[in-house]
């Protein structure tokens, strides 16, 4: 048996075995799919058989990110041929200039998606430097208040350059935007006073924000219709939440330290479009059947509600 078929039987087969046949049925909820970052490491060895390992699972869309380095074209044909859709992707928009950002533009388009994701903030100074020395630098000192004002003013900038060709914008957070700044306000109190939404929208990645110290249900009742979509992932207890970089063990869902009916209860009321599963650190071997163990964990609880 070739590499492709392995994967995509061991998919199948962790889908399966878990619990009684009949509850196995189930399709997953409608609303979920997979960010590509949680399986890169299979993508990595066999990108074609990663893809039909999640669509075996009943997977329909997905996001991009840490997919192998190829052209669009390419990209697309592969997600075209396993019957996904790659509604959304992770570009470091706020960590470009705009002809960089144009071309992301382009790309996105390419890959048939619909919105462009900023998965990280940036800073004005970084544009200033070579793009292979961003990151280190913006990871060199904290966001303070200002960088977070400039954050905002970016995101409404090119939320306007993306509707002009089709698409639109969000922003993911990880935990540091939860760190007080001055005011008693944080850096996502921040974007989200000063984000126009007409211009850009925000997707929720519960796991982190539970890492920062916030409550994800909280977010969406002060902020009703701010945020489109979200990232679930979870922690092994006991949990410090901390807004400091950070690297906790990930926990099967329904094992870990999140109230997941309550969140799924919020999130459909909030009118959430898509909601992408993404576990953390999980060892290539896993990285299928942790998809699996997620989307299984949901219809069940779907099931149940």
């Amino acid at each position: 048996m070739n590499r492709r078929a392995f994967l995509a039987t061991a998919a199948s087969m962790a889908l399966a075995a878990p619990a009684r046949a009949e509850s196995r049925s189930a399709a997953p909820p409608a609303d979920l799919g997979v960010q590509l970052w949680m399986v890169r490491q299979s993508m990595a060895r066999d990108f074609e058989a990663t893809l039909s390992a999640l669509a075996a699972l009943g997977v329909r869309r997905v996001e991009l990110a840490g997919a192998p380095q190829r052209s669009a074209a390419e990209l697309r044909a592969a997600i075209d041929a396993a019957g996904l859709a790659c509604v959304s992707g992770h570009l470091p928009l706020l960590q470009m200039t705009d002809a960089e950002v144009d071309r992301q533009f382009d790309f996105a388009r390419m890959l048939g998606m619909k919105t462009v994701v900023a998965p990280t903030p940036g800073r004005a100074d970084l544009l200033d430097l070579a793009p292979e020395a961003r990151l280190a630098a913006l990871i060199a000192r904290p966001l303070r208040a200002d960088d977070w004002r400039w954050n905002a003013d970016r995101l409404n900038a090119l939320g306007e350059r993306a509707r002009a060709v089709g698409l639109a914008v969000g922003y993911h957070n990880h935990n540091v935007e939860f760190a007080p700044q001055e005011g008693g306000e944080n850096g996502m109190g921040l974007l989200l006073s000063r984000v126009d939404p007409a211009q850009a929208h925000f997707q929720i990645d519960v796991g982190n924000a539970v890492l920062g110290g916030a409550d994800p249900v909280a977010l969406l009742l002060r902020w009703p219709d701010r945020f489109r979509s979200a990232h679930l992932k979870d922690w092994r207890a006991p949990l410090t939440p901390t807004t400091g970089l950070a690297s906790p063990p990930s926990a099967p869902f329904g094992e870990g330290v999140i109230d997941w009916a309550r969140w799924r209860a919020a999130s459909a009321r909030a009118g959430l479009e898509t909601s992408f599963i993404e576990r953390e650190n999980l060892p290539v071997e896993d990285e299928v059947a942790g998809a699996a163990q997620a989307l299984t964990y949901f219809a069940e609880l779907q099931r149940s509600a």
